[in-house]
């Protein structure tokens, strides 16, 4: 699916019912849509009791999410597009799987999000992640022992400044990029050919030279590189 598509999509599907403001009747019938697509068998749907309790903790958990969008979880999940190490049911549709596909699925919103420049309704996508849902982020985060700063995603950031945790003045900001074109310079240095020479050049005679597309993505690593440097600092 072209970026187009996929903002057109994204914007309908987000727009759709809250799981909150839907009926009973309607989220049965949006599960047992999942239940067919991940191939749960009918003698191992959950039983009313189940329901019961199943539909009380979507509209507690996901009550901001829409009804498209729980589907939509579940389909990237068995197309393998979400960031899951096992994505099958095994026969039990249980909270913890439930849970499972739409964190991961979440992730894949914010990534998507991230990828795509939603030009119509750029903040349509946040209004979707609660702080709660940040905060975990965060938390996840912050408990990692190994980190690469490359695999760092630019939302922790955005997070980790919108609740006071990394504030920087104007010369911190600047002392960070300075870093950030050095780690840049190194990174096309290894792989070498014309980027690598072009760069030079503007390297060579300061980082504040640097134009063009370098300067997003110097940008981009002095923010992964801000993240580094408080994840360590705990």
């Amino acid at each position: 699916m072209d970026s187009l598509n996929i903002i057109t999509a994204i914007q309908t599907i987000l727009k759709g019912k809250l799981i909150s403001e839907a009926s009973d009747s309607e989220i049965s019938k949006e599960l047992l849509k999942i239940y067919f697509i991940i191939g749960l068998r009918p003698q191992h749907f959950p039983t009313k009791e189940q329901d019961v309790f199943i539909f009380q903790y979507l509209k507690a958990k996901f009550g901001h999410k829409t009804l498209e969008e729980l589907y939509l979880a579940f389909d990237l999940a068995i197309n393998q597009k979400l960031d899951l190490e096992d994505y099958k049911v095994f026969d039990q549709f249980s909270i913890e799987y439930l849970v499972r596909i739409m964190n991961a699925y979440r992730k894949w919103l914010i990534k998507t999000k991230t990828e795509i420049e939603i030009k119509e309704e750029p903040k349509l996508i946040e209004m979707i992640i609660t702080d709660k849902e940040k905060k975990q982020d965060i938390a996840e985060w912050e408990a990692k022992k190994d980190i690469n700063v490359h695999y760092i995603p630019l939302y922790i950031y955005d997070y980790l400044c919108e609740f006071g945790k990394i504030i920087l003045s104007a010369n911190e900001k600047a002392l960070i990029y300075q870093k950030a074109a050095g780690m840049r310079y190194s990174m096309l240095q290894v792989e070498g050919g014309g980027e690598f020479t072009t760069f030079a050049e503007m390297f060579k005679k300061g980082y504040q030279e640097i134009k063009g597309d370098e300067v997003l993505r110097i940008k981009e690593l002095a923010k992964k590189i801000s993240v580094y440097d408080y994840l360590k600092s705990l």
